[in-house]
């Protein structure tokens, strides 16, 4: 039997603790209720009584993405990555969080940034460019190294994207050198780093990807994501973002103006809950309000939403019961809301207790102004139509 080494035993003792308790110690809302309810519980807020959940539930509790853990955000073009991303900054921030955003694609958008509920000022931003020192450039090897850093003194630290990260032998090397898998050799290599690295130091860490079409599939998904598998493996939660077939409009006295559109997103990868499946066992997909501008239609939906998670909104067998008013329905509860004049008292009440239990508010009910006269306005959902890329509807193509 070979000899027990003491001294080694010692030296392991302060990195072995008592008890296997390893879950997050935060967590940063997105700023959509049901999705950051589905990534807590793996199930959605109206399939469950919240009085049943207690007290595992406490509205006082930030849900959503948790902190010392690494998240990748994927999906097509437009779909609403980079806008979902922010909203995820902004909600950190008002938790006191240090973000910083690192740009490769150099698509940062300010007034996205905003509408999310970004404190520009506050945010830290790279573009990996040194005005001081013109000539340095940063690859993804630095970049990587970049990220480890930012986990000693950011809480949230977003990368967008991984597919626009440059090994360095790929940019010294001419168009025709073949430099099959460096990304993701480098992934590989270096997520295992930062995945320590955030969870020492509680660091929630976004990584951005897009995809890519795999000629020749026959079965299965067609598509995958650029950098290997390694990212797939180390984050500990993958939400997959789609473009949808609507859009949405309001109809003024000028005519239409485009505002926003809807994205679907699915919780590919979970580590925190059970999947988010529907009766089916097909994985659901969430849809989600991406805006372009400063107006939000249906915010008396969000203010539902946002009522519900303070429990502000009780419900009793499909019955909705807000102070002294009681309605069937989901529905059927907003829209009394609507025809009543109702919706600025709701608004007034959920930024009132918000304030008073220190939950952070969505950033459309923080914007929205319900004083404006909106009776000339009218809003539209359209599906989007396929044109030609000569008369392509414009904005759809933000972040």
């Amino acid at each position: 039997m070979a000899k027990k080494n003491d001294d080694n035993f010692e030296y392991l003792k302060g990195f072995i603790q008592k008890g296997a308790r390893a879950g997050s110690s935060g967590f940063v809302p997105t700023g959509h209720f049901n999705l950051d309810f589905g990534i807590r519980y793996g199930i959605l807020p109206e399939n469950v009584d919240f009085d049943a959940l207690s007290p595992t539930y406490d509205p006082k509790e930030p849900l959503g993405l948790p902190l010392g853990k690494i998240v990748e955000l994927f999906g097509s073009e437009a779909s609403g990555k980079s806008s979902l991303a922010y909203r995820v900054c902004g909600c950190g921030q008002k938790l006191g969080y240090k973000a910083l955003w690192i740009d490769t694609e150099h698509s940062f958008a300010d007034n996205l940034a905003e509408l999310n509920g970004v404190d520009l000022e506050q945010l830290d931003y790279s573009s990996l460019f040194d005005p001081d020192n013109p000539d340095k450039n940063l690859f993804a090897e630095d970049i990587m190294d970049l990220i480890v850093f930012a986990c000693l003194e950011y809480k949230i630290v977003v990368l967008d994207s991984v597919a626009n990260l440059i090994p360095k032998e790929v940019a010294e090397n001419t168009a025709d050198k073949q430099n099959i898998a460096k990304l993701a050799r480098i992934l590989s290599a270096q997520l295992g780093k930062i995945a320590h690295y955030a969870a020492k130091n509680n660091v929630l860490v976004i990584f951005i990807n897009q995809v890519r079409e795999m000629p020749g599939t026959i079965y299965g998904d067609p598509t995958t994501t650029p950098g290997g598998r390694a990212l797939k493996f180390n984050a500990s939660i993958r939400i997959r973002v789609n473009k949808t077939n609507e859009v949405i409009f309001i109809e003024d006295d000028t005519g239409q103006k485009l505002i926003g559109a809807y994205s679907n997103v699915a919780l590919v990868k979970n580590r925190l809950a059970q999947p988010l499946l529907n009766d089916e066992g097909k994985r659901i997909q969430l849809q989600i309000p991406i805006y372009y501008k400063p107006y939000f239609p249906n915010i008396e939906d969000r203010m539902f939403d946002f009522g519900r998670q303070m429990k502000l909104i009780a419900v009793r067998k499909n019955v909705y019961k807000w102070g002294e008013i009681k309605v069937e329905t989901r529905n059927g509860f907003i829209q009394y809301i609507k025809d009543n004049g109702l919706s600025k008292s709701l608004m007034d009440e959920l930024n009132a207790k918000a304030a008073e239990q220190g939950i952070i508010v969505p950033p459309e009910i923080l914007l929205a102004n319900l004083d404006d006269d909106k009776d000339t306005e009218k809003t539209k959902r359209i599906p989007r139509t396929r044109k030609k890329s000569s008369d392509t509807i414009g904005p759809a193509d933000a972040a």
